[in-house]
C-alpha cells in the first residue's frame, strides 16, 4: 500500500485538510442522486486518515445514509462520513475534486468502481455507468 499525504480544500479557502490515499486503491463514482447531482468522484479513506488543518466549524452536514461534508460559506463538497458494511465500514468518502496538489495524470490513471446506491445495492455496479 503506497500511502501519499494529499492537501485538500473548500473553493474559499475556509477549510483544509489532509488526507493520506493510496489512489492504486481505487476511486469511485455513485448512481445516488447525491453524487450524480454534485458530480463526486470519490475515494475512500479510513477516518484516521483523515484531518481537518483549518475551518472544520465551517462545515456542515447533510445527512443521509451517508453524511455529506460542505463548505458553509462556498458550498464545495469536501466528502461525506459513512459506514456502509457492504463498501468496506467506516470511511469518508473524499471528494477527488476537492485534492488541491492532485495531478490531473495521477487522477485519470486511477482505477474507478462504480455503486448502485440510487437502490442501496452497494455490492454491484448500476446498469449503466456511461453518465457517471
Amino acid at each position: 500500500m503506497a500511502l501519499r499525504k494529499y492537501l485538500g480544500s473548500c473553493r474559499c479557502k475556509k477549510v483544509r485538510f489532509e488526507a493520506w490515499i493510496d489512489l492504486t486503491q481505487g476511486t469511485f463514482k455513485c448512481n445516488c442522486t447525491s453524487c450524480v447531482k454534485g458530480r463526486f468522484w470519490g475515494v475512500s479513506v479510513k477516518p484516521e486518515n483523515f484531518k481537518y488543518l483549518e475551518g472544520e466549524e465551517e462545515v456542515t452536514i447533510y445527512s443521509t445514509r451517508i453524511d455529506g461534508i460542505f463548505c458553509k460559506h462556498c458550498g464545495v463538497g469536501i466528502g461525506g462520513w459513512g459506514d456502509v458494511p457492504e463498501a468496506g465500514g467506516k470511511n469518508i468518502a473524499i471528494n477527488l475534486g476537492a485534492l488541491d496538489d492532485l495531478d490531473p495524470k495521477e487522477w485519470a490513471g486511477a482505477p474507478i468502481s462504480y455503486f448502485d446506491g440510487l437502490h442501496d445495492r452497494w455490492d454491484r455496479e448500476p446498469e449503466f455507468i456511461s453518465h457517471l
